[in-house]
This record gives structure tokens, C-alpha cells and sequence, in this order.
């Protein structure tokens, strides 16, 4: 639920944004004192999917602390680059990387930690033959199958339709893989195509796997290891490619996951049945990499609304290094600032601000700030957070003012106290994409909600293209309500909009 919807259920509202307040606070208490910043550098990783994600932990006295979620695209990149923990570096002693449902009910680490690394001063090269993550790095893995038909006896179906994953003179097991920890089991595969198709799934190399013979077997009973048959309908698997991957449990994907140790890339047919072909070992090519911890500081971030007519979106800050920033004045609005002044929708900010390896860490407020002297259920005119930062590091911020077309506020590459608290007054933009109507139809709904006064006719706001500028203008400072639609005097303002003020906790 957003913080749009929640203006239309004040009472879930207050409920939910106290429960926020007591469950941030009882984190601060119990947080480390000291802060870090850990930079991930993994290849390798692929697009879990949708109800997945990847999340990291570094290890603090024995126990893990959660450095948060991320995703992974189609090409590979990470939807967030640095991950900010409360805790000194030197009492971090490893990175682990699993595999979570998302969302996540449980708090803990699931069981498919997928890599792993102790910390060798600042960094720790992670693989998946550490002893938190797989425990094996599969470099020796090694195995064969035959091609057979077990399931049908009858002769009437090739002997290239079946694969199994066995040595018929025991019979015995055909593949030399290590057993797997919890969260992993082995799965066959046949590709080609028309896309993978399982074989089963198994723990045990010389049990049946979760299918036995598989929905396409013929009437007979097939050996108690893995494969399959492909006889109703009938498919020759000459061509094909064969596969054994590793797979999380419970599985994110009907498709193969990341981890293939062994593959053949084209199934032979040898002439006779039962003759072994071996497979490839691929282990080289599985994900690795480094986490990099970096000592940081910890700064205390009050947000406050200065106006008495103008309620202020939910605010996306980031710290990051200089020369990075979301906003100069003179110059044209991104995409992602336009949405927050012409809809206070930061999420396409954060996400951005995340992807960059230059920005320490991204904080979303989550909740609007009412114009001064009103409150709306529990929200106010102020809001209170921490956010961490690397030394050097500097600051950005950026809010709607609600009840305009497209302006905003902004502080743009502030610097950070070395010491103790400062001040900084933030003026109102105009970010030149979108004509000042004023007109109550072009305007967010929750300027009713929020502002100094119920605007008639606000059926449903939000960004509206029928009335963006054309072309863009550059960022300049805001007029002002000038009366010319639906907004009143009292939606206007004389000077600063926003106070920021910052305080740093650490010494």
C-alpha cells in the first residue's frame, strides 16, 4: 500500500506508520554501534524471477545481519550496488549471499545460501565452494549417461527416446557429485528448441528422481536413478543438449537454474544402447566474486515543512560521492525527478539512485509532510530517519510540493558535518515539464487530503501528458501560486518551503 492509498484509510494509516515508528525504533536500539557499507561485485547472477530475490548477510559475532534485498535484470545488473549495516567493519567477519521468497515473511536466512567469503581485512572473495554458502566448488564433478528405453520393453520405441544417469553393469550411479546442503537438490534436463524440459529432480544419485520414469515412460518399470523415458509422445533426444544443474529448494523457476556442473552439448546416438557418454565439466562459469567493507558514518536526517499551505511527498535521500546529484538548478529534469514534481512518485529515483556504484545508501520516507500546524491522522510536517555515508560522501534530497503542477524540493549535493548539526533552507522548483494550471484535475489527489484546504472536483490527479510543457523548460526557481485554477493564497508560500537539518552520530 502506498502512501497515496493510505490517505483514504486514516485509521490504517496511523496503525501502520506507528508500527513503522516501533518497529524502526526497536532496530535502532538494538543496532551495532558504528556503521559500515558493503560494495557487492558478483557476475554470474541471473533474474530470479518474480517472488524471488537475493539478499545478503555479513556475519557479526556469530550472528547474521541482513544487508538487504536485491535483484538481478536480464543482463545481469543488480538493482542495488552498496548495501549500508549498522555495525563496525571490524567485528564483520563473512558475507553470505542466499536465495529469499519476496516478499519474505520470515526475518531469518533461508537455506539456499548461494555464496560465501570470510572477510581478509576489508574484503572477501565469495564463491560457492565456501563453507556458508555450498560448501563445494564442483571443479572435480564428473559423470556420464547412456541413452535406453527401460519403460518399454516392448522394442517398439527407439533406444534413443530415454536417457538415465547410471552405469548398467551394477547398476550403479554414473555421476561424482558431492551431496548437497540444505535449499539445493540436482535436477536433470533435456534442451533443445523448444526449450528445457525436466528430467526430475533428486538428492541421492542412486534413487529414483521425483518423477521415476517421468510423465512420457511406456508401461514397464524404470531403475531407481535418474532419467527418464520419452515414449507417449515419442522424442528422439539425438541433438539435444543434456544438462544437470543445481537447483534452489524450494525451485525459483521451471527453467534451469545458474548453477550447470555438467553438460553435454549434443547427445550422440552411439549405435547400440547403454553406451556411456560423458559429460562436460562447467563448473568454472558458476557466480563469484567480492564484498568490499568499507567503515562509514552514521548521520540523523530531520526533514521538516516550513509552509503553511504546501504538503511535501515522501522524500527520497541518498548519500553518494561528489559530482553526483538529482538535481542542478538551470538544468533539465530526468525522468525520474519529473515523476516526483509532477506526481511525487520517488520510486523511479530510489531505483535509479541504487543501480549507481557511486551512492553510499538510498533512504525512502515513506510518509508525506503536512503543511505546518496540520496533522492528518499520524502524519506530520516533519520526519526523522537515519542514513549512512562513506567519508567524502555528500547528500541529495528531493520532495513534490503536492499542490502544484510540477514543483518540488530539493537539496543537491549538500555537504556532511564532520561534526555535530547543520542547517540547510530549501527553496521551491519549477521543473519545467509540466504547465502550471492549477487546476484541481491536474494536481495529485492528496492535495486535498493533505493541504490546508479540500479542493472541489479532485476526482483523480497525478501526472497528466495532456499537459506537459512542450517543450521542456529548464529548472527554475517557482513562481508561486499565481490563482489561475483551483488553488487559493492559502496554498502558497514566502521564502524557504523546507528545513534540513542533519546531525552526525558517530565520532
Amino acid at each position: 500500500m502506498n502512501w497515496k492509498t493510505m490517505l483514504k484509510f486514516p485509521l490504517l494509516a496511523t496503525l501502520l506508520l506507528a508500527f513503522f515508528l516501533i518497529a524502526g525504533a526497536a532496530s535502532t536500539h538494538a543496532a551495532s554501534p558504528g556503521a559500515a557499507l558493503v560494495q557487492l561485485d558478483v557476475t554470474g547472477l541471473e533474474d530470479l524471477g518474480p517472488g524471488w530475490a537475493y539478499e545478503g548477510w555479513v556475519i557479526v559475532d556469530g550472528n547474521p545481519l541482513s544487508t538487504g534485498v536485491f535483484t538481478v535484470d536480464g543482463t545481469g545488473n543488480a538493482s542495488v550496488r552498496n548495501f549500508a549495516v549498522n555495525a563496525n567493519p571490524q567485528d564483520v567477519s563473512a558475507f553470505v549471499l542466499t536465495i529469499e521468497p519476496s516478499p519474505d515473511p520470515d526475518p531469518a536466512p533461508s537455506n539456499t545460501h548461494l555464496l560465501g567469503g570470510d572477510f581478509n581485512g576489508r574484503f572477501a572473495h565469495l564463491t560457492v565452494g565456501h563453507h556458508t554458502a555450498l560448501g563445494n566448488d564442483f571443479l572435480d564433478a564428473n559423470g556420464s549417461f547412456i541413452l535406453a528405453v527401460p519403460s518399454d520393453s516392448s522394442g517398439n520405441t527407439p533406444y534413443t527416446h530415454g536417457i538415465w544417469w547410471l552405469n548398467p553393469a551394477g547398476p550403479t550411479s554414473s555421476l561424482d557429485l558431492p551431496t548437497l546442503p540444505a535449499g539445493w537438490a540436482y535436477e536433470g534436463w533435456v534442451v533443445g528448441a523448444n526449450g528445457p524440459i525436466s528430467t526430475g529432480v533428486f538428492t541421492d544419485l542412486a534413487m529414483a528422481d521425483s518423477d521415476a520414469g517421468g510423465p512420457y515412460a511406456g508401461p514397464d518399470n524404470t531403475p531407481s536413478f535418474p532419467g527418464q523415458d520419452f515414449v507417449n509422445p515419442p522424442m528422439d533426444l539425438t541433438g539435444l543438449t543434456a544438462v544437470i544443474s543445481i537447483e534452489p529448494s524450494p525451485d525459483n523457476s521451471p527453467a534451469p537454474f545458474t548453477l550447470k556442473p555438467l553438460i553435454d552439448g549434443h547427445i550422440d546416438d552411439l549405435g547400440a544402447p547403454g553406451l556411456a557418454q560423458e559429460m562436460d565439466n562447467n563448473a568454472a562459469g558458476f557466480p563469484s566474486g567480492t564484498a568490499k567493507l568499507l567503515p562509514a558514518q552514521r548521520y540523523q536526517v530531520t526533514f521538516t515543512n516550513l509552509t503553511a499551505g504546501q504538503p511535501l511527498s515522501p522524500a527520497v535521500v541518498a548519500t553518494h560521492r561528489a559530482g553526483l546529484g538529482m538535481f542542478n538548478g538551470n538544468q533539465y529534469a530526468l525522468p525520474a525527478l519529473e515523476a516526483i514534481a509532477e506526481d511525487g512518485d520517488e520510486s523511479s529515483m530510489a531505483a535509479l539512485l541504487n543501480s549507481l556504484p557511486q551512492v553510499s545508501q538510498v533512504v525512502q520516507v515513506g510518509a508525506p509532510l503536512t503543511p505546518q500546524g496540520i496533522t492528518v491522522g499520524d502524519f506530520s510536517s516533519s520526519a526523522t530517519f537515519e542514513i549512512i555515508a562513506r567519508p567524502g560522501d555528500r547528500i541529495s534530497l528531493a520532495s513534490m510540493l503536492i499542490c502544484t503542477n510540477d514543483g518540488f524540493t530539493a537539496l543537491g549535493s549538500a555537504s556532511l558535518p564532520q561534526h555535530g548539526s547543520h542547517d540547510y533552507w530549501l527553496y521551491g522548483y519549477d521543473a519545467g515539464t509540466e504547465d502550471n494550471t492549477e487546476l484541481s484535475g491536474d494536481l495529485p489527489d492528496p492535495c486535498s487530503a493533505l493541504g490546508p484546504v479540500v479542493l472541489n472536483g479532485d476526482a483523480n490527479g497525478n501526472e497528466n501528458t495532456a499537459v506537459d510543457t512542450q517543450p521542456h523548460q529548464s529548472i527554475q526557481l517557482h513562481p508561486g501560486i499565481q490563482g489561475n485554477g483551483a488553488l487559493l493564497p492559502a496554498h502558497n508560500w514566502d521564502g524557504a518551503v523546507a528545513k534540513v537539518t542533519i546531525t552526525r552520530l558517530d565520532n
